[in-house]
């Protein structure tokens, strides 16, 4: 969550090339299916416990709270009341 957070408040705020970056690598972890990857992490890893496990479900699942994140950082950031610094 700590990953999506960063991500999409980062993306959602700065706007310009660092939203397109940002959204890019987002877009490619999408891409990529969750399970067969943590599988295939897993297989390669060895004997894996719990926290390994934890640790790839949190690298692997982060795009889209991201993504949520990042649409409601825009929509805050373009409200009338909100004041950006030039």
């Amino acid at each position: 969550m700590s990953i999506a957070v960063l991500v999409g408040v980062s993306s959602g705020y700065f706007g310009g090339k660092i939203d397109e970056r940002l959204n890019f690598l987002t877009n490619v972890f999408l891409v990529f299916p969750q399970l067969p990857l943590l599988i295939v992490l897993a297989a390669f890893l060895g004997q894996v416990g719990s926290l390994v496990i934890t640790v790839l479900l949190g690298i692997t699942s982060w795009p889209w709270g991201a993504r949520v994140i990042r649409s409601q950082t825009m929509a805050i950031r373009n409200k009338e009341f909100i004041i950006l610094p030039k």
